[in-house]
Formats: C-alpha cells, sequence, structure tokens
C-alpha cells in the first residue's frame, strides 16, 4: 500500500532532484498591513535568483498575500477559499499589536489540514500549547517569556522580593506561572496575589494593601488602558516616590512616569524583518527536507476532504521548519524550542528619566543583562557584585549614564521597607487581651497588673480555697504590663482604655526583643476578621471585602494584629501568620455536674420496700424468739419456779433487743435465747444480718461512685452532637474560625445547620450561656476554655481537643517582620517564656477534680444519720420522762393500793374489835 502510494505520487509529481529542476512552493501570506507586501515581493525576488550551489534540490517560492482579516470567521473561510484551494505548503500571518483578534482561526483551520503556520508578530501564550495549536510556530516569544528577563534582572540588581501585578487572562496566568518557575530557581519571593480584572474602572482597591508591605518591587504586566489606571491610583497612593521600583512588561514605558524600568523585545514590532527571516527559514527548511530524499506531497487543494486524507506530509514540514535555524538573521538567531516559540530573544532595558526614555541595557540567553550605564549613585563607591555602598542621599537631576528611580532618585532602592513603629490592632478576648476603664488620672499603671479588677478575671474564688491548697494551686510569678489603648467605635468615636493580658505581654517581650515601638488600638464591636461577599445590583458584579481586624491590615489601618487569631485558608490568602505563640485546638466546654446528695443519701443503698422488709422481718423474728422460748420446756418461762429472779425470764422486748443487736452488730451477749429453736433461728438471723449488711456497705460505695458522675461526652463525635436534638443545645461564635471550620466539613453539616440558631455572638456569651443553663454544650477555642475552667470550676472541658491549631499574629503578606517574630516566638517557646504567660494568664489554678481524689461522705451525705441519731437521742429522753411518769404512776397506784389494803384491813380489825361489844350492848 505505502509503495502504490509513492508510486502514484511520484507519477503524478514528475519531479527531480537534479540541478535542473526547480521545486515550486506556494507560500500563504496574512499582513497587517499591505503596505508589507512590497517587502514579501522583494524578499522572494532576491531568493529565486539565487543560485543554488552544488547539486542539491532548487526551490522557487511563490506568494498568495492578502491583509489580515479582523473577523475571526471570515478569516476561516479565506484560508479555505484563497488559500488551500491554491496549495499553499504554509501559511506565514501576522496581527497588528493593538489588534485584540489574534490569528487563532488562521492556527486552527491550517492545524486541521496540517499546514505549518509561522506567527510574525503574535505573543499570546495560547498558542504555545500545541495540544490547540500543533502546526503553529513564531519568529517572536511569548509574552509569558518576560518573566525569565524580569527574574533576571531581580537577580541582577539584588532584588530578592517582588510584587507582581497581572491580570486575569491566559497571558497574565501564564507569565506569573513561568515567573515562580524562574524566581524559585534563583530563590527569590514573589508575591502574585494581586490579580485584577481586565478594563479596570479603579486601582485604589488593588493597590491598598500593596501600601501597607513591606516590598517596594512592583513588577507590572498590563495592557496600556490598564496600566493608565494603575498608574494614577499609584500617584495618589504615593507610590511613585522614593523607596519604590516599578518594572514594566513591553508597551507601556512611553505612558510611564520617570523612574520606572521598562523591558522591550528587540525588533518584536519590526514586521518588515520577521517578514524576511521566515521566508528565508522557510526556504531553508524545505531545501533541508528534500535533500535528504524526501518526497514531499501536494497539500491539500479544498477543505472538503475527509479527515484520513489529510496532508501528512505537513507534519514533516513542520518538524523541519521547527528544526531549523537561521544564523544571520535580520532579528538575530531564529530558532524554535519545544513548543514552536523563537529561542534567543534579545531585549532592551529601558529608563524613564526626565528628559526621556533612555536604554539602560540588553539581555540575551547567553550573557544576561549587560548595563550601557553605571549602576552605582553619583558620588557612590561600586563595591564587587555590584553592590552599592550605603549612601542616604538622593541625586536628583539629570546625572547620566545612572539610572533613575521613582522620586527622581539615583540610588538604588532595597526594594523593601522595614517599619520600627507598628500600629497594632488587638483582638479582644479574655486572657489574651483585657481591658479596663482609663483611670481618672489617666494612668494605666496604676491598675493591678493582673486584670483582677477587671470582672471577668475577678479573684473572688481565693476565698472559696481552702488554705492548705491556696499555694498549692495558685502561683502568678509573670510580671504583666498594663498600657493604653484608643478604642476606635463604629460611630466614629474614639476612646482610650487600658489594655493587659497574656498578648500584651507577649508584645511587650517581642518589641524588647525585636527593637521596635508601637500604639495599640481596637475595633468596636469586636471582630477578627470575615470574609463579606455581596453582589452589586447596580453594576451587576459580586463585591467581597474583610471587617474587623483582618480588614484594618489589608486597608493599611494597622501593620499587625495581635489577639488569639487562628489560621485560616481564607485569611492566610489575604494576610502572613507567624509561628503560633499558643498551640491549641478546639474543645467543648459543659457545666460541671455536682453530686445530687441529699439528708438521706444514707439510705439510698435499700429500695424503701426493703427497708420496710427488713424492719418487719426484725419484729416477726423477735416475736417468734418469744414464742419458741416461752413453749420450749427448756426455756426460761420454765424454770421460772427456781430461784432465778424475774428479770432472767426473756419477754416479747427482749427477744426485740436481740433482733436489733445482732442486726446492728452491737455484741449482744445477754438475753440470748435458751431453747435449742431459739438459738438455731438466731443463728439463721445472724447470717441474715451479715448479708444485709455486707449488701448495704458495697451498695453505699457504689452509690458514692454513682454521685461522682463521670463525662456523658465522648467527645465531637458523639452521638449527641452528630445526631442533635432541642433536648441537648450547643454552639460556638457566629462568624469565628470555629465556625468556619464546621462550615467546610461535610461530615458536620447537620451540626453546622443546628448550631446556628445556638450560637452566640462572643465567647463571653457563650460561657455565660453554659452556666445558666440555656446551652448544654459551647464549642470553642481550648486555650480560652482552659481559663474558663481554671476561673470557674463549676465548668469542664470534655473529649479532648479536635483540629488542633494555634494563636498566631496576623501580619500584612510578605511583611518583612513575619519571619523576625516567628523567629523570636520560637526562641520564646525555648527559654520557657511561653511556659510563664501560660502559667500566668490561662492555667493558674487547678479545680479539684473527682477523678483526682477518693470519693467522700459528706455532711449532706450523712446528715440523715445525725438526724437520725438526735431523733433516737430525743426518743430516748420522751420516753425516760414517759417511764418516770409511768412509774410514778404505777408507784402512786401501788401506794394507793396500799392505803387501800390498810384501811380495808384497819376496818375488817375495827369491825372485829367493836361489832360483838355493839351487839351485847343492844342486847
Amino acid at each position: 500500500m505505502v509503495f502504490l502510494k509513492t508510486l502514484f505520487a511520484v507519477l503524478c509529481i514528475p519531479l527531480t532532484v537534479t540541478s535542473d529542476t526547480y521545486r515550486e512552493i506556494t507560500i500563504g501570506i496574512l499582513l497587517s498591513d499591505t503596505r508589507f507586501e512590497s517587502v514579501v515581493d522583494e524578499t522572494l525576488t532576491t531568493l529565486n535568483a539565487l543560485e543554488q550551489a552544488g547539486e542539491g534540490p532548487k526551490v522557487r517560492l511563490k506568494s498568495i498575500v492578502m491583509e489580515m482579516l479582523s473577523n475571526p470567521i471570515e478569516s476561516a473561510f479565506a484560508i479555505c477559499k484563497d488559500f488551500i484551494r491554491n496549495g499553499v505548503y504554509a501559511m506565514l500571518v501576522s496581527h497588528a499589536q493593538e489588534d485584540n483578534n489574534p490569528p487563532i482561526s488562521v492556527s486552527y483551520t491550517c492545524g486541521f489540514y496540517h499546514i505549518p503556520v509561522i506567527g510574525l508578530t503574535t505573543r499570546d501564550s495560547i498558542f504555545s500549547d500545541k495540544n490547540i495549536h500543533p502546526t503553529f510556530l513564531r519568529t517572536v516569544p511569548p509574552f509569558s517569556h518576560q518573566a525569565v528577563v524580569w527574574a533576571d534582572l531581580l537577580e541582577t540588581l539584588h532584588w530578592r522580593k517582588a510584587i507582581v501585578l497581572s491580570p486575569d487572562s491566559h497571558n497574565g496566568r501564564a507569565l506569573v506561572t513561568t515567573l515562580r518557575q524562574e524566581t524559585n530557581r534563583r530563590h527569590i519571593l514573589i508575591d502574585s496575589n494581586y490579580v485584577y480584572q481586565v478594563v479596570l474602572h479603579s486601582a485604589t482597591d488593588l493597590l491598598a494593601p500593596i501600601v501597607n508591605q513591606d516590598w517596594r518591587v512592583i513588577l507590572l504586566y498590563a495592557e496600556v488602558w490598564d496600566a493608565e489606571t494603575i498608574f494614577e491610583a499609584a500617584m495618589n497612593l504615593n507610590m511613585l516616590g522614593s523607596g519604590w521600583v516599578w518594572i514594566l512588561s513591553e508597551g507601556l514605558i512611553d505612558i510611564a512616569p520617570v523612574g520606572c524600568l521598562g523591558v522591550s523585545l528587540e525588533d518584536g514590532s519590526n514586521e518588515v524583518a520577521h517578514i524576511r527571516d521566515s521566508i528565508r527559514l522557510l526556504r531553508e527548511a524545505v531545501v533541508g527536507l528534500l535533500s535528504k530524499g524526501y518526497i514531499l506531497g501536494r497539500p491539500p487543494d479544498n477543505c472538503s476532504i475527509p479527515d484520513d486524507q489529510t496532508w501528512r506530509d505537513g507534519d514533516y514540514l513542520f518538524k523541519s521548519i521547527k528544526s531549523t535555524s537561521l544564523m544571520d538573521g535580520q532579528t538575530g538567531i531564529v530558532s524554535f524550542n519545544y513548543h514552536g516559540d523563537r529561542q534567543q530573544p534579545r531585549y532592551w532595558l529601558t529608563n524613564v528619566q526626565t528628559h526621556g526614555v533612555v536604554t539602560i541595557g540588553h539581555w540575551t540567553t547567553d550573557n544576561g543583562w549587560v548595563f550601557n550605564v553605571s549602576l552605582k549613585a553619583p558620588g557612590t563607591t561600586l563595591y564587587p557584585g555590584n553592590i552599592e555602598a550605603p549612601d542616604t542621599t538622593g541625586y536628583p537631576g539629570n546625572a547620566p549614564g545612572s539610572i533613575v528611580y521613582p522620586g527622581n532618585i539615583y540610588k538604588k532602592p532595597d526594594g523593601i521597607s522595614v517599619k520600627t513603629h507598628l500600629k497594632v490592632t488587638l483582638v479582644i478576648e479574655t486572657p489574651f487581651i483585657i481591658t479596663q476603664e482609663m483611670p481618672s488620672g489617666g494612668d494605666c499603671s496604676i491598675l493591678p497588673r493582673d486584670g483582677s479588677n477587671v470582672p471577668v478575671s475577678d479573684m473572688s474564688f481565693l476565698d472559696e480555697l481552702p488554705p492548705n491548697r491556696l499555694n498549692r494551686h495558685w502561683s502568678r510569678p509573670f510580671k504583666s504590663s498594663v498600657l493604653p489603648c484608643k478604642r476606635h467605635s463604629s460611630n466614629g468615636d474614639t476612646d482610650v482604655y487600658c489594655c493587659s493580658g497574656y498578648c500584651i505581654d507577649l508584645l511587650v517581650t517581642l518589641a524588647q526583643e525585636s527593637n521596635f515601638t508601637f500604639e495599640l488600638s481596637y475595633l468596636y464591636p469586636n471582630l477578627a476578621g470575615q470574609l463579606i461577599e455581596e453582589y452589586d445590583m447596580v453594576t451587576f458584579t459580586p463585591n467581597s471585602y474583610w471587617n474587623g481586624a483582618i480588614g484594618e491590615l489589608l486597608y493599611g489601618e494597622a501593620d499587625i494584629v495581635v489577639g488569639p487569631l487562628t489560621y485560616a485558608p481564607k485569611r492566610s490568602s489575604v494576610v502572613d501568620f507567624t509561628n503560633p505563640f499558643k498551640h491549641q485546638g478546639f474543645t467543648i466546654l459543659v457545666k460541671r455536674d455536682m453530686p445530687e446528695s441529699s439528708m438521706a443519701s444514707f439510705v439510698r443503698p435499700f429500695d424503701i420496700t426493703l427497708w420496710l422488709l427488713i424492719l418487719l422481718s426484725v419484729h416477726v423474728v423477735a416475736f417468734i424468739l418469744y414464742i419458741l422460748d416461752r413453749l420450749s420446756p427448756f426455756g426460761r418461762y420454765r424454770v421460772s419456779n427456781s430461784n432465778r429472779h424475774e428479770d432472767d425470764v426473756q419477754g416479747l422486748a427482749s427477744a426485740i433487743w436481740f433482733t436489733w443487736g445482732v442486726l446492728l452488730n452491737s455484741g449482744i451477749g445477754e438475753g440470748s435465747p435458751r431453747s435449742f429453736g431459739a438459738r438455731v433461728l438466731g443463728m439463721v438471723w445472724a447470717g441474715f444480718a451479715l448479708i444485709i449488711l455486707a449488701s448495704y456497705t458495697a451498695n453505699l460505695a457504689a452509690f458514692l461512685m454513682l454521685d461522682r458522675r463521670g463525662t456523658e461526652l465522648s467527645g465531637i463525635d458523639d452521638a449527641k452532637f452528630r445526631n442533635p436534638s432541642r433536648k441537648f443545645k450547643f454552639g460556638t461564635v457566629r462568624g469565628s474560625a470555629v465556625e468556619q471550620y464546621f462550615n467546610g466539613k461535610i461530615e458536620f453539616s447537620t451540626m453546622t445547620h443546628f448550631m446556628k440558631e445556638f450560637s452566640t455572638n462572643s465567647p463571653e456569651s457563650g460561657v455565660q450561656s453554659i452556666l445558666n443553663g440555656s446551652l448544654d454544650a459551647f464549642i470553642w477555642d481550648s486555650a480560652v476554655l482552659d481559663y474558663e475552667t481554671s476561673k470557674n470550676c463549676a465548668l469542664k472541658t470534655v473529649g479532648g481537643l479536635f483540629h488542633r491549631t494555634g494563636f498566631s499574629l496576623a501580619l500584612p503578606k510578605n511583611s518583612s517582620w513575619s519571619s523576625r517574630m516567628s523567629s523570636v516566638i520560637l526562641n520564646f517557646h525555648e527559654d520557657g517564656t511561653m511556659e510563664k504567660l501560660d502559667t500566668h494568664w490561662i492555667s493558674y489554678r487547678k479545680c479539684p477534680t473527682a477523678e483526682a481524689e477518693p470519693a467522700t461522705l459528706g455532711i449532706k451525705n450523712m446528715a440523715g444519720v445525725f438526724l437520725l441519731t438526735a431523733g433516737g437521742i430525743a426518743t430516748g429522753v420522751i420516753l425516760v420522762f414517759v417511764e418516770m411518769a409511768y412509774k410514778r404512776h404505777l408507784v402512786i397506784k401501788q401506794q394507793n393500793e396500799l392505803a387501800s389494803t390498810a384501811l380495808s384491813h384497819w376496818k375488817t380489825s375495827v369491825n372485829r374489835r367493836y361489832l360483838p361489844t355493839a351487839a351485847i350492848a343492844q342486847q
């Protein structure tokens, strides 16, 4: 099959490779202006007139020239109608730089038919993607190649940090990607977060956060109209003055202010030179392909051929063009890389000075930057490595042979600006930041340094601690500071308060170690910062902004945010965080369960029914003992005719006394039953009493353990959280990092929805809700809740930590203070400073826990026993008086009976003595 195809091509195209035969190659050319058509004709005439040396193949070039159409659809139709129909082997295409419609349709159409396309002035980065533009090459590098030149310039001038302003476009993203690769290789830091939408109406919001940063080198890639807007905003923000550096992309130097640096591609817009180089390169590629014996088949002559019959030889021609180099081109060495982009381009570096734009250097791939001016300021000494000697003076005016920087300064800026007086915005939360009213004298130093006069840190609990525990659980060895701070209210008022706390002490220590001063302020209402996303109904565009302390940082009102600020992905995308000064996580606060003791706690081991049965058993057994002893022939009642006293006879009262004595283990030795049957019953009763007493003792201990209730919640995965109900209410603080954490977890979606109803506006109100019972659980930062449990032993944390994070300081993006403060904080962790702060402010008291000490009986548990004893005493006293009264009654009764008996005897004696005498006398 291959043989037949080759034979068919040979028969249809009778070509030879002898010196007398010319191969005619048709080239399609789309120009940005028809005035360049004469350049094409001149070049073709010159090349066709050259004689071929040796026996190699000869090529005659022919062209079809048209002007580039602005409509992409019309351009695609023109390719088929005017070029492919005439059998073009390759296309040369150009378009004006001000034209926003690159030849994408031309590349798509020719790529489908495997026809190579050489772009003359096309710079868009999308053409480097060979999946989309498989047959496209160009004699210029893409716009993104400027990133290589920028990175080399930063390295040469010793600027190690830079900020990139770029549009949200394919070219902008490609440039940033290339710049990151180049700067990472050179260990240069860049901030590429400043991306703007194409066609800027205002650049103030874009540039305002940069003013508050320390980095002062700006790399600007923009269209002319956007650059004008950016320069206007930069002027208003004083970003074009001394200390700043602006490095611009191509095409912006003519509108740039004095002091800006710009790069431009050499011959980048010289379309005449690119036309001549491209035609020469194409001819040499065809000659090289034919010289290798390859038979180049005819290209397609219509756009209706099926996919399997497309021009496959076009791929070989494309590869031949890409591998061909033109060493003496009018635009320099013309060669292509793997993506078909121009290799080894040359750039110029220009500088806007008061008298105009001056070229100050050039760049090549092999040599890098070569300057034709001095890098030193007039009057300074240049040291090896192009490092200037320190010089604090500027040199206004025009100094020939020097670079002018913004502010008409000739000394090279350092590229960074380090502030030594910082504006600090505080995030108020006890115990990290505690506010107190300013004393009447205006001196905060007279206030207690530990904040003890603040209601939330009231130390009245010291009165509740036993004297032997005071020194064991209380220690505040750290000296803290109380400093003035301004409170900025939302209504515009500013008041002065006094601030102290964990973070104030940390800030003072940091300032001493890092040599900076500061001024304090905070917002009211107090907010750490939340991203507010809105939709502008006027412009129909989304609008988002940060409020709170983060907003103060972003919009230049603060240099650092100090407080219990947690890391969050959204926050970290706009600000820098130091190393955590306090490692912590999220945990759960609940109210401590107190033992449910009562005066009748000692009777709880047995049910009331069991108590009644025991009482009944005592008296039933006593009665049976009495009956057995009474009926037995050997019982006490059967020996009553002996010489024993009546008290030895066992009655019912003695039997009751015996059964109670055995039950209560009182060691009764008297009044025991005498009959064998009664003694057997007594032994059984003793066993019963032993079991009852052992059961009571064991159950009483068990009830004491139950009074010391264990943790009811196992943690965040407890069923009460995963399956929420209104019987168990829990929440957190609205808009906080904790709420953001739950919002970002799909597995917590049910919890998140449930918590919204019960979440509070501040941590303080959340803690208070736990105390008053309106919340059953409160989820918050462990450090804050540890402080609350130290302050109030009625609270406790349960379930351990989850989502371990830390509290950090927040600074503007790329602040030079970020790394310094992070290093100092690490040193504080190592030398014990942070431990002292923790002991002083957070874990200053250890509440006694039921788990730490053995269970003990208190007065509440055994009050009933004492009351029962008191009742027994009172009953005994009453019974004594009753017995005394009863005894007196018996004595009186006995005396009356004796008197009555005596009187009866006397009467009888009298009657016996006097009645007979009286009878005789009557007789």
